[in-house]
C-alpha cells in the first residue's frame, strides 16, 4: 500500500488506490511528511478495511507484535514518569503555574503558613508523595489549601460538596444504620 502523496496545492478530489474511486480530498486521512501535507493512497474506509484484513490473517501474530510493543515501551514509559517525578525545579514549577497558577514561592509560603501539614488531618506528607497536593475549587479554580494524598482523595470522591461532607459527618456521628434502628 502507497501510504502518501505529498501535495502542493490540496486538490478537491482524489482517486483511492484501492476502490478506484474518485472522492473528495476530505475523505482520505491526512499526515505530515517532510513538514508538508500529505494524503494517503487510500481513503479512510479503504485504509481501515485494509488494517482490519491485515490483522485479521494472522490474529496472534498481531497481538503478539502489539503485546510485545506495548511491554517494550511501557518499561520506557515508566522510566520517563519515574525520571519526571522525581524531577525538582522547571517540572514542578510549571506544573504549579500551569494547573493551579501558583509559583513554587507561593508554594512555599502556603506550606510554611500550614506548617508543613495538611489542612485537614495536622499529619505531614507520607508514602511515596513528599509533598502536599494543591487543593483548590473546581469551580472557580480558587486555591484553598495544602492537603495530604488521603485528605486530597477524599474530598475528591465526595464532589467538594459541603452538603455530602456534611451528610457524611452526620453518618459518622450516628453509628452504624444498625445502631441507629435499634434506638
Amino acid at each position: 500500500m502507497t501510504m502518501s502523496r505529498i501535495v502542493g496545492e490540496a486538490p478537491a478530489e482524489l482517486p483511492c488506490a484501492r476502490c478506484k474511486k474518485i472522492k473528495l480530498v476530505a475523505e482520505f486521512p491526512v499526515r505530515l511528511a517532510r513538514g508538508k501535507p500529505s494524503y494517503w493512497s487510500y481513503c479512510t474506509r479503504c485504509a481501515n478495511d485494509y488494517a482490519r484484513d491485515f490483522r485479521a490473517k494472522d490474529v496472534e501474530e498481531s497481538r503478539r507484535k502489539a503485546n510485545a510493543y506495548y511491554a517494550e515501551n511501557a518499561v520506557h514509559k515508566r522510566e520517563m514518569a519515574r525520571q519526571w517525578r522525581t524531577t525538582t525545579g522547571y517540572s514542578r514549577k510549571e506544573l504549579l503555574r500551569r494547573l493551579y497558577g501558583l509559583t513554587l514561592e507561593e508554594y512555599q509560603v502556603l506550606l510554611s503558613k500550614q506548617h508543613g501539614v495538611c489542612a485537614i488531618c495536622s499529619e505531614p506528607p507520607r508514602g511515596k508523595r513528599r509533598f502536599l497536593a494543591v487543593d483548590h475549587d473546581h469551580e472557580t479554580g480558587a486555591v484553598r489549601g495544602l492537603l495530604c494524598t488521603t485528605c486530597n482523595v477524599g474530598l475528591g470522591a465526595l464532589r467538594d460538596s459541603p452538603v455530602l461532607v456534611q451528610a457524611a459527618l452526620t453518618y459518622l456521628e450516628q453509628g452504624s444504620i444498625l445502631a441507629v434502628a435499634e434506638r
